[in-house]
């Protein structure tokens, strides 16, 4: 049980603000105050402003459709991450920013793995490809007005020493 404080107790002094403690950056950015035109919110994590944070993400791809390698081989090491149809994985492409870095994931492969790690070159904007009715990622509900599927480009920074299995 916890003593009880006496009701005359006195409040020690509040400290001069010289010596208050400065509270470090975390990991969790500001919320903004007012709300930015551009993709809709998902959710509380979304509402996130620009912050000198950075994020880490765990991207996956499939190496025979297109590999890290391929990725070295782009044009600036840039390429468009694209053909995500799945809303949770929409929304973290939307909570993405310029310099955030992500774990380059081959899924579907023995043993899963992570060879590489990029960076987001570019933040979500809307995926074309769900407005072209010739794509494999065509989506009828998708409009230009009200884009349902987004983008980022990534950018490599690097290759693993080694290829990184998820067991370890």
């Amino acid at each position: 049980m916890a003593p009880r404080r006496r009701a005359n107790a006195v409040k020690a002094p509040e400290p001069p603000a010289s010596e208050v403690p400065v509270k470090l950056a975390t990991k969790k950015r500001k919320a903004t105050a007012a709300a930015a035109p551009g993709p809709p919110v998902a959710d509380k994590a979304a509402e996130a402003s620009n912050s000198a944070v950075v994020q880490h993400y765990l991207i996956k791809q499939e190496p025979e459709e297109f590999s890290f390698d391929d990725l070295m081989a782009c044009e600036n090491q840039t390429w468009t991450y694209d053909g995500v149809r799945n809303h949770q994985a929409r929304n973290t492409l939307l909570r993405m920013r310029r310099g955030d870095q992500l774990l380059f994931h081959y899924s579907s492969c023995k043993p899963p793995r992570i060879v590489g790690i990029v960076e987001v070159a570019r933040e979500a904007y809307p995926d074309h490809h769900a407005r072209d009715p010739a794509s494999k990622y065509f989506d009828a509900a998708s409009t230009e007005e009200d884009p349902r599927w987004y983008l980022v480009d990534i950018r490599a920074v690097r290759r693993l020493p080694r290829d990184l299995p998820l067991h370890e």
